[in-house]
């Protein structure tokens, strides 16, 4: 299984620098920090050993408290994560879709994935590896 949501939180440390959130933190939490909050995560399996998932995450981004341009902040973070999630090199992912609000100068940026891949189901069997065949006369 891929876990989407560690990827992206080690993205975004490896590219700002800043606290990442993985829980909300209702007081105390410095800024400025990203929370990543897992949106909608749904499994569909396919035909054969194929399985989709669906992804959908709300990455918050609060300014420094000191900045007096909450919302120039956002919006330039808005940019920046656009290009690191345009196509997300962790992953080797395209996102589905990216979307960016800024709502009280906190910045909620979405990005959805879809995702389909191999499940390797190992059922304890044995697996067939040789056939041997032997011919011969019977008289009867």
């Amino acid at each position: 299984m891929i876990d989407v949501r560690q990827a992206i939180i080690r993205s975004l440390n490896n590219k700002f620098g800043i606290k990442v959130y993985g829980e909300m933190t209702e007081q105390n939490f410095e800024t400025p920090c990203f929370y990543v909050k897992t949106l909608l995560a749904d499994h569909t399996k396919q035909v054969g050993n194929y399985q989709r998932s669906f992804y959908s995450f709300n990455i918050h981004y609060f300014p420094n408290d000191e900045d007096n341009r909450p919302n120039k902040a956002c919006n330039d973070m808005k940019a920046e994560l656009n290009g690191l999630f345009f196509f997300f090199e962790e992953l080797k992912l395209f996102p589905v879709k990216l979307t960016g609000e800024v709502v009280n100068s906190v910045l909620h940026f979405i990005v959805d994935f879809n995702i389909r891949y191999k499940v390797e189901i190992d059922d304890g069997s044995e697996k067939l590896r040789e056939l041997e065949m032997r011919s011969e006369v019977v008289d009867g």
